[in-house]
């Protein structure tokens, strides 16, 4: 949050407080926004920024708030990336998949030299080793934890003998910089008490995982693509299991909606998971529960849709369908 706030209080121009003004956050939100930065960036920096000019007047350095008037904007118009949720069966195929191998190859572009000077760009393939990324994925669909927050954790994080399993991450690496307790299931931390109990009590359980873990998923489920066919019994099956690929969106990147799955998409997975079974998604550790339901509306949109399929079909003149009383 510092750091935002040095950022942009610089692209501000802002040398001392009394520069602090509404005017020039305004022509930086503009500014940004032209230059392609993302609507929910350009109102995170805004935060930051009102919550250092609030800090300002309470601590009597300035009268009053400069910022007050400062609107943020409408981050539901400028969504860069729409996810979906895994379904049950799609998430247990991934599971299933990471738990059986460390190494994965995500795509590499490079540039090849032609004879005549000029180059082109090609893919090969990158070979990492990302252990206990079964765990991983587990976890951050078991409590919508972001990927910064799960790197970050340590045996110590974690309470697995208690009555009620937790698992605690420290306020210097929570979105909201609090410190945050957040209960487990007892399946989920059994499940997880081997890879926890291989790692020394002050190491990073996922200290090896890259900063962008989007290609790293991207492969596992081309991976379980690959076994859902390769687990067919005959070739009929397997037949019928390549046309139910191409034909749905089973552990797709994207969907024909334009909806991805990378790694972000196990917070969606957990909220969703949340909500279908009438829970209200306090958990997913949002500023409010507005933001929660407004980001992932999408929940409730497909629940419903799915109550309605399942109502009696209605006909004109309603000649089918009546009950009798």
């Amino acid at each position: 949050m510092d750091s935002f706030i040095k950022q942009a209080a610089g692209a501000c121009g802002w040398s001392t407080i009394a520069a602090v003004d509404g005017h020039s956050v305004a022509e930086y939100m503009t500014v940004r926004s032209g230059r392609g930065l993302g609507t929910a960036a350009i109102n995170h920096r805004v935060r930051a920024l009102k919550g250092f000019a609030r800090w300002l007047v309470t601590n009597a350095r300035l009268a009053r708030d400069p910022l007050a008037g400062v609107k943020l904007l409408n981050a539901g118009a400028d969504r860069r990336i729409e996810r979906r949720a895994l379904e049950d069966d799609e998430l247990a195929a991934l599971l299933d998949v990471a738990e059986r191998s460390v190494s994965i190859a995500v795509p590499k572009p490079y540039r090849v030299a032609r004879a005549d000077g000029s180059k082109v760009l090609k893919t090969g393939w990158r070979h990492l080793r990302v252990p206990h990324r079964g765990a991983l994925y587990l976890l951050a669909a078991s409590t919508g934890f972001r990927s910064g927050e799960l790197r970050s954790l340590t045996p110590r994080s974690f309470n697995l003998d208690a009555e009620t399993p937790t698992v605690t991450f420290e306020a210097g690496y929570s979105k909201r910089r609090r410190r945050d307790v957040q209960p487990i299931r007892r399946d989920v931390a059994e499940a997880l008490r081997p890879v926890i109990d291989a790692c020394g009590s002050s190491e990073r359980i996922w200290a090896k995982a890259p900063d962008n873990l989007a290609p790293v998923i991207a492969s596992d489920l081309r991976q379980a693509r690959w076994a859902y066919v390769r687990h067919a019994t005959d070739r009929d099956d397997r037949r019928r299991r390549v046309a139910f690929l191409r034909e749905s969106s089973f552990l797709a990147t994207v969907d024909d909606a334009g909806r991805k799955i990378d790694f972000h998409a196990l917070r969606h997975t957990f909220i969703t998971r949340l909500a279908r079974s009438g829970v209200t998604p306090t958990l997913a550790r949002h500023g409010t529960i507005t933001l929660t339901m407004n980001r992932y509306s999408h929940v409730a949109l497909a629940d419903t849709s799915k109550a309605l399929d399942a109502l009696p079909v209605l006909t004109a003149g309603g000649r089918r369908n009546q009950r009798t009383l």
